[in-house]
């Protein structure tokens, strides 16, 4: 929306005369909307790691993710009786706000449900929150959240990629796919989930059309994984290039990523190219040996990491198909070993043995300082000495710094259990010995 509004306010369009809905055909299209358009920038590891929402003020792609408000749908529960809840998709318990999960909607609006379906009805359209009798709710399908009221979307829940225990919605990598070249047209790109035969783990496909037929396949390939991986920290298992207006399409003009994923398989894609992405120990074809003390401890980090002998130093590590899990050990590795600190997202950028090696020479300054080791007693500070001393003259001073509460459970609770709990949190934290 906003490349649109940019792309047009030139020739008079007015950015208030935009919105953003949410709708689906189970519920007479319209749930919620709103003109006035805003959007949050959260943490991605957070969200795709634990669904659970952290604000960032960054729009870093490899750490940070762009979301859109569509509204609150409070503001029409009065109107058009539309009540909206986020529900967990397994155990069926309402979430509370800033966790993800299912969006649920129930309103006069809702169809009866799909004709000549009547197990699919039940589960999609008679669906209840747990704890509650009424009423019965639509399950869109929809993963999202709510903050400060408002409803944000950031996937599907069928459509869902897990790999290595992250949560990655398609919509992140297809954004990054079509950003990666020109030849690919906006809007025609569809990642979705698929399992490597070699170790039976779950990874993703890309399909992407092009704009036209093209014998640079190669390089929008190599540029689509660079993209992918910077933006993502993450490597699909093969890129397949199709031609264009032959990507599948819902009925409403939205990617069917699941008719891909079904054509894909069955090998019935109007293919004009495709890469697959080696895996860890696949070889490459040229070698550069190191030339300096830096290449060569960085050669054997990677090795170590990767498990590919040889690497040479012109290399491109993106080829070589390491996961997000080989670039974060590989940077714990430089940082552990060689006292220096890369980001991940600075590894990916870099690409190869020779760039990073550069880097770590030229910019000591990142030199990580040589912490101390924590002694048993500590000098106090004045204003701690300061406190010490009315605690010993004045016992209520020695409770003028603690803030005491109580809290009902409302479950069982072992006493055991809590008290040792609480044991191990404090030996964690050695400053809550001190209180």
């Amino acid at each position: 929306m906003v490349a649109f509004q940019a792309a047009f306010s030139q020739y008079g369009l007015q950015q208030n005369v935009m919105s953003t809905v949410f709708g689906i055909a189970e519920h007479t299209l319209f749930v919620v909307g709103t003109h006035n358009i805003s959007c949050v920038f959260v943490d991605r590891k957070l969200l795709e790691n634990e669904r659970l929402l952290r604000l960032v003020g960054h729009c870093d792609k490899a750490t940070a993710l762009q979301l859109v408000s569509h509204g609150d749908p409070h503001k029409f529960s009065e109107t058009l009786d539309i009540q909206v809840r986020i529900v967990n998709e397994t155990t069926h318990e309402k979430m509370r706000d800033g966790k993800v999960g299912e969006i649920w909607v129930s309103s006069p609006s809702v169809a009866m449900g799909y004709y000549n379906l009547p197990e699919l009805t039940d589960q999609v359209f008679h669906a209840q929150i747990k704890g509650e009798t009424s009423p019965k709710w639509l399950r869109t399908g929809d993963l999202g959240f709510f903050y400060k009221n408002e409803l944000y979307i950031c996937g599907r829940v069928k459509d869902l990629i897990i790999v290595d225990g992250r949560n990655i919605y398609p919509q992140d990598i297809e954004t990054s796919v079509q950003e990666a070249s020109e030849h690919i047209r906006p809007g025609c790109v569809a990642a979705f989930s698929l399992i490597d035969p070699s170790t039976n783990n779950e990874t993703f496909g890309i399909v992407a059309e092009i704009r036209t037929p093209t014998h640079e396949g190669d390089d929008i390939c190599y540029n689509i994984l660079k993209r992918v991986r910077t933006e993502n920290l993450i490597s699909p298992q093969v890129i397949v290039l199709i031609k264009p207006r032959t990507i599948p399409k819902t009925t409403s003009g939205k990617i069917s990523r699941r008719r891909c994923k079904l054509l894909f398989q069955q090998g019935e894609l109007d293919e004009l190219g495709r890469s697959i992405v080696p895996r860890e120990t696949e070889m490459c074809s040229s070698y550069a040996p190191p030339t300096t003390a830096v290449q060569s401890e960085l050669c054997k980090l990677w090795e170590e990491v990767n498990g590919c002998a040889n690497v040479g130093i012109s290399d491109s590590l993106l080829r070589f198909g390491g996961s997000s899990l080989d670039m974060v050990k590989f940077a714990g590795l430089i940082h552990t070993r060689m006292g220096l600190q890369l980001t991940v997202a600075q590894i990916f950028e870099l690409e190869n043995v020779a760039n990073i090696a550069l880097c770590l020479e030229n910019y000591t300054s990142i030199q990580m300082p040589m912490i101390p080791l924590a002694t048993e007693e500590h000098v106090l500070s004045t204003s701690q000495e300061r406190m010490l001393f009315f605690s010993k003259i004045d016992d209520q001073a020695s409770r003028a710094y603690h803030i005491p509460f109580m809290f009902k459970l409302i479950s069982d609770c072992d006493r055991a259990t809590l008290e040792n709990s609480i044991n191990v949190v404090i030996a964690r934290h050695s400053i809550l010995s001190t209180v």
